[in-house]
């Protein structure tokens, strides 16, 4: 079953607040003091949506090429750090960076039959990195935040057109933004657990070539500029383990 990003992080926001619920009815722990330094791992799921827009492709002599759309899981690992800090009695608020090993990657095949094109797209993202604020509510040793920011990512978009023996292949470093919503709860005044949810987007990955490798036609006697263009979005849901320093 493959199910979206978006079907996967309301299942997150059930479990955040479960365990929301959980860490406000535990006052068994005096209240945590949330200024420091911190360092923790996480691991879960991740994903890379990958929107290929084929349409400067074949729509030269009237046909019609549907964008194509895939989605790609893999196992996220992440490791995370950062710094905390109240601001009153019920607030916190702290910067967060994190690294990220996501074995997002997949292929699909289409094929157009109005326009005569077999077309197969993969797509992978691998390495993610993100810079983030972050803000919530404390209650007692629980904090429910928002956290957002940048994010900078390894993607490779790669398109092949049965047809004329062409492939269209870019690797590229992007940068992007990312919004997440999690909660934290210390279980002792050193060690918290934490459950998260980011989405970001790391913009569109585009290729030209002005005649595809196999084709001997030209549009009305000129060369054709082919332009293929994938946006990639992504997703993370991890748990996680920190300690604070």
């Amino acid at each position: 079953m493959n199910l979206s990003f978006r079907s996967h992080l309301k299942c997150g926001v059930a479990l955040t607040a479960a365990m929301s619920l959980l860490g406000a009815v535990s006052s068994a722990q005096a209240q945590t003091n949330w200024t420091g330094l911190y360092t923790g791992v996480a691991i879960g799921m991740g994903q890379l949506n990958a929107t290929t827009d084929i349409h400067d492709l074949c729509n030269y002599d009237g046909y019609d090429c549907p964008k194509e759309e895939m989605n790609a899981h893999g196992t996220a690992v992440s490791l995370y750090t950062g710094f905390m800090m109240p601001a009153g009695s019920m607030f916190a608020w702290g910067v967060e960076g994190d690294l990220n090993w996501l074995g997002a990657r997949g292929e699909e095949s289409h094929q157009y039959v109005d326009s005569g094109y077999d077309a197969t797209t993969q797509n992978k993202l691998e390495f993610l990195g993100t810079m983030r604020l972050r803000a919530g509510i404390t209650a007692d040793n629980t904090l429910i935040y928002l956290t957002g920011g940048l994010a900078v990512g390894v993607v490779n978009n790669s398109w092949t057109y049965i047809n004329y023996s062409s492939r269209f292949s870019r690797n590229v470093t992007r940068l992007g933004w990312v919004v997440g919503t999690g909660v934290e709860h210390y279980l002792t005044d050193r060690v918290a657990l934490r459950l998260e949810g980011l989405y970001g987007d790391l913009g569109k990955n585009s290729r030209t070539e002005s005649l595809i490798n196999g084709a001997s036609y030209s549009h009305f006697g000129t060369p054709n500029d082919y332009k293929v263009r994938t946006r990639n979005t992504f997703g993370i849901i991890r748990a996680g383990i920190s300690i604070k320093w």
